[in-house]
């Protein structure tokens, strides 16, 4: 799913939010997303994505129905712009 995203394939982002290693598919929370939050923020980060609207839509929502996965998005996001912000 990540070589697609990687590769800027136009249905990445579609597939990655169908894409389930949680197996009971009937649960609005996406604690199988957490597997990709490293992943995902860097690709975040490095933009080249051109459409990145959808990635961030992705991040959104999935944000809105599982507090704890927003943590750990906010987490990680500080981590890696708290160590770029201490570099002299």
């Amino acid at each position: 799913m990540l070589i697609q995203l990687y590769s800027c394939k136009p249905k990445a982002i579609e597939e990655l939010a169908q894409c389930r290693i949680n197996p009971d598919l009937t649960s609005p929370v996406r604690k199988d997303l957490e597997f990709y939050i490293p992943q995902l923020i860097s690709f975040f980060l490095q933009g080249y994505y051109p459409k990145m609207e959808e990635l961030v839509d992705l991040i959104v929502q999935a944000c809105k129905t599982d507090f704890y996965f927003s943590h750990r998005i906010f987490f990680q996001l500080k981590s890696v712009t708290f160590d770029s912000l201490n570099d002299p």
